[in-house]
């Protein structure tokens, strides 16, 4: 005995003709799994942005995914639509991931320098455009979406983090001499941050207190053998290298509580590091001549032995 119930159909995956805004991938996706265009939509742009992966899928899809011919069945096409479409698809593309990046970068540079509050109104403009667009029923201001992602990420890691540019961007090299006032601290934004105090006088027995603060990149503290070098050194994610005393990993607090012994020259350190590395040498390690090609690891067991004697083994 046969049965005349036949299965309904499923919906073939066709790139629709009416719901499109480029070539009709994310309604085609949206038509045939029953759901919103939207959420393909917004996902082939996050896959566009997470390393290209929704952009070389929409390419697949133009090249190989026949058009809707308004009726449910594949519309005939020529290689020259192809060609064409191929041509558009990849213009808009890199168009969208060059405009994306550049929305990316501008909300992380702008939130670290202090525009936070801006990025945030841009971002609340765009959630009203969708409010208003969800109320009226205008589906084209949807795509807002996109943009406010892009914008409200990486503010909020930024944030999170942190991340500040105050102190400025780059390179900054300190080396004070003789019996030059150490100043309270020293604060970079983002760069390298080097301080080195090998020419310092640290005769009579000479105490110093230094603060240093960075948001993201290298700090190195240069002190002669004969310093003893106390520490307490806070970094979000990065590592910490006192003279052979190290850390790695996230939320990293180290502290040295170490004391000069009478008549040694001592150097106490406060250091908060959001993302990046902080070191204490007794060498500049920036330059690889500094370093005569000994090994990182040799030069930490040298190092430590050194801070040994100039702390530890002075107190016997």
């Amino acid at each position: 005995m046969t049965s005349d119930t036949q299965p309904p159909d499923t919906p073939r995956f066709l790139r629709t003709k009416e719901d499109r805004y480029l070539a009709g991938v994310g309604g085609g996706l949206g038509r045939a799994f029953g759901v919103d265009p939207l959420i393909f939509r917004i996902l082939l742009g996050a896959l566009f942005l997470a390393g290209g992966l929704g952009f070389f899928f929409y390419l697949a899809a133009v090249l190989f995914v026949p058009s809707d011919d308004g009726t449910g069945q594949a519309a005939p096409r020529g290689r020259g639509d192809t060609f064409r479409r191929l041509l558009v698809v990849s213009a808009v593309g890199l168009g969208a991931l060059t405009a994306a990046a550049v929305l990316f970068g501008g909300a992380a540079w702008a939130t670290a320098a202090g525009g936070g509050l801006a990025v945030a109104i841009v971002v609340l403009a765009l959630g009203i455009g969708l409010l208003f667009g969800a109320l009226t029923g205008e589906r084209r201001l949807r795509w807002l979406a996109v943009p406010a992602i892009v914008l409200a990420f990486p503010a909020a890691v930024v944030s999170a983090a942190d991340i500040s540019l105050d102190g400025g961007v780059g390179e900054r090299r300190y080396a004070p001499v003789g019996a030059d006032p150490l100043p309270a601290g020293y604060r970079l934004g983002v760069g390298e941050l080097v301080v080195d105090l090998r020419k310092l006088d640290w005769s009579d027995a000479r105490r110093e207190r230094l603060d240093l603060d960075m948001s993201v990149g290298h700090v190195l503290v240069i002190v002669p053998p004969e310093v003893c070098v106390a520490s307490r050194t806070r970094v979000r994610a990065g590592a910490a290298d006192v003279l052979g005393r190290t850390s790695e990993g996230v939320e990293i607090d180290q502290e040295l509580p170490r004391s000069p012994a009478p008549g040694r020259p001592g150097l106490a350190l406060d250091v908060d590091l959001r993302v990046g590395g902080f070191e204490v040498r007794h060498r500049d390690t920036t330059s690889s001549a500094s370093s005569g090609g000994e090994s990182s690891s040799r030069l930490n067991r040298d190092e430590a032995a050194a801070a040994d004697r100039a702390c530890a083994e002075a107190t016997r």
